[in-house]
């Protein structure tokens, strides 16, 4: 898996996403590398895989279209998802042999099924009600593995969407709908992290009454870990 960049950069975190997705990777035993462009100088010629799977913002596209390129002039099967895909998915159709629409949790293990079976479809589109429930961790060791300088891979996603339609975002295009996973889930997901610092990176986790609910129960974590003399340091995004 690649992410392309059109700069190196210090990266907030790790891509919670990626994390998700190589964890289904596994399940077929697949031997796989994550690479990202924005924190780390990719050498395309060193990379020897039978499925190569991009994923771009459209700022980045056309570094992503050169490497699509690039490896299937070697013969390689290439995929891309990601934001660009989505907005922009017959544009992308031009340079790789799938395309994934949309949220790729549900989509992409469908697309790595049909690869190992032969019959990969050239296009994939997410359902629009996913409800992100019971779906495995993420494997956040392959960012800390390669040590990255992520500011930090405690990255949690609690809700995907926004209710709003700003002119200026991507966000109810790429991502239609406003979906929140059950709190118990993510409650579990922030005990589990190494380390006491993490971000959310939901575009906007404070709308209606979810955040509050969600806040409350991670208070007696919180107060765990006072008592430890280790309070936990978090932060994220939310609509003014």
């Amino acid at each position: 898996m690649l992410t392309a960049a059109r700069r190196r950069r210090l990266d907030f975190h790790g891509l919670v996403v990626f994390g998700r997705l190589e964890n289904e990777a596994r399940q077929g035993e697949a031997k796989d590398e994550v690479y990202d462009e924005g924190v780390e100088v990719v050498d395309a010629t060193k990379i020897d895989a039978d499925l190569i799977c991009l994923s771009s913002i459209t700022g980045a596209s056309s570094r992503a279209y050169r490497y699509a390129d690039y490896f299937r002039a070697k013969g390689k099967k290439v995929v891309m998802g990601g934001v660009h895909a989505t907005l922009c998915p017959d544009e992308v159709a031009k340079h790789v042999d799938s395309v994934q629409v949309g949220l790729g949790i549900e989509i992409f293990p469908q697309m790595l099924r049909d690869y190992r079976n032969g019959r990969m479809q050239p296009i994939y589109r997410a359902r629009q009600d996913m409800c992100d429930a019971n779906f495995p961790l993420p494997r956040r060791e392959i960012y800390s593995s390669k040590k990255m300088r992520f500011i930090t891979v405690n990255s949690v996603q609690a809700t995907y969407g926004c209710r709003n339609k700003c002119a200026f975002c991507c966000t109810p295009y790429s991502s239609p709908g406003y979906y929140h996973r059950p709190i118990e889930d993510v409650v579990d997901e922030i005990r589990r992290l190494p380390g006491r610092n993490f971000v959310f990176v939901a575009p906007s986790p404070i709308e209606d009454g979810y955040a509050k609910e969600l806040f409350r129960a991670m208070i007696p974590y919180e107060e765990a870990l006072g008592k430890s003399h280790d309070n936990p340091h978090w932060g994220g995004q939310g609509t003014a």
